[in-house]
């Protein structure tokens, strides 16, 4: 029986690592052959990407010292470079061979070779965007039928469109009788760029504390339509709806992760929640003839660097003496990067 999943019971072991904030996504490329009018990506060109740098070394130190479980390839479209693929995913799956792999892909440049080499390298999961090729194509879905032979899990992933319904619905009891595994609706993201359904209603979604994003409405009602005419079919596949809060989730514990990585730890505390607190202790006097509480940004509490308080140093927010500021920040979440402020206030 298909049914939406919301723990980890039946969902991909890839999902399950990024609902842990256990993997790590390398973008093996930005270049893609599809024309995607929902596509997020920020680049279009050939560049490796990853929150811990492009270099494999690089990369597999951070991995290693660190508690994380799987890799995801992704894009642009991986098998655009597949012979930068099957070298990236050789190394990382000599080096750890315990980790879970998987890649996404439009299918477009897939064939049977390409399943066939990836499959004994020790790719565990392929998801195919059946959206980036309007989802009805044979010749994606001959694609994901031989995938099915080659590879211990398939999937497709797919933004969930409202105005697109009918046509995924058309091509369900295919994709069952395929026997793929999994289907992963995301609620639908729109971007900028997404010229197809500006006038879109939407809703505002906070996403890690400080990325305000639109999601579609009607995306909700899709997703919900699908699954309960799924179960009423009873196809075999699991569906998981990657929702905006499940997003959450995941970066949630991708702060928690990133923080021990990166932190510094003579200063900050860290909230349940991954959110770092800083506290400066200024001299009243001194505060009151400088700084103005409400004009207080990122830059100004630079300039207060040498105020800020070790963590063992905390109980000096009980003097008269000083005004405590408590600056709270997201963590930094890729080398090359700072932590992200996000408020102060005065205790």
């Amino acid at each position: 029986m298909s049914v939406e999943v919301s723990d980890f019971t039946n969902i991909s072991k890839g999902c399950q690592l990024c609902q842990q904030g256990k993997w790590l996504c390398i973008f093996i490329t930005y270049e893609c052959n599809a024309q995607c009018h929902f596509c997020p990506s920020p680049f279009k060109n050939d560049r490796i990407h990853s929150a811990f740098g492009n270099k494999k070394d690089e990369i597999l130190r951070y991995l290693i010292q660190n508690d994380f479980e799987g890799i995801s390839f992704s894009g642009g479209d991986p098998f655009v470079v597949f012979d930068r693929l099957m070298e990236w995913l050789l190394f990382f799956k000599q080096k750890l061979p315990n980790y879970y792999y998987w890649v996404y892909t439009n299918g477009l440049y897939v064939d049977e070779q390409k399943l066939k080499l990836l499959s004994e390298g020790g790719m565990d999961e392929i998801r195919f965007n059946i959206a980036a090729t309007g989802y009805t194509s044979n010749i994606i879905l001959d694609k994901i039928t031989i995938a099915r032979k080659y590879f211990k899990h398939v999937a497709v992933e797919i933004p969930s469109i409202k105005q697109d319904f009918e046509l995924l619905q058309g091509v369900l009891k295919k994709l069952d009788d395929i026997g793929i595994d999994y289907l992963n609706l995301h609620d639908y993201i729109l971007s900028e760029t997404d010229s197809k359904h500006k006038n879109e209603s939407y809703g505002i979604f906070n996403l890690n504390k400080i990325l305000l994003l639109k999601y579609s409405y009607s995306s909700l009602i899709n997703t919900s339509e699908l699954i309960s005419f799924s179960e009423e079919n009873g196809y075999g596949f699991n569906i998981n709806h990657c929702s905006m809060e499940k997003k959450e989730l995941q970066m949630t514990q991708r702060r928690l992760k990133f923080v021990k990585i990166f932190n510094e730890r003579e200063y900050d505390l860290i909230s349940s929640e991954g959110i770092i607190f800083n506290y400066y202790a200024i001299p009243k006097e001194m505060f009151k003839k400088n700084y103005n509480l409400n004009l207080i940004n990122e830059n100004k509490l630079e300039d207060l660097i040498s105020y800020r308080m070790k963590v063992n140093e905390l109980n000096l927010s009980q003097s008269d003496e000083f005004v405590v500021l408590l600056a709270s920040y997201i963590p930094i979440m890729e080398i090359g990067h700072k932590k992200v402020f996000i408020k102060v206030e005065l205790i």
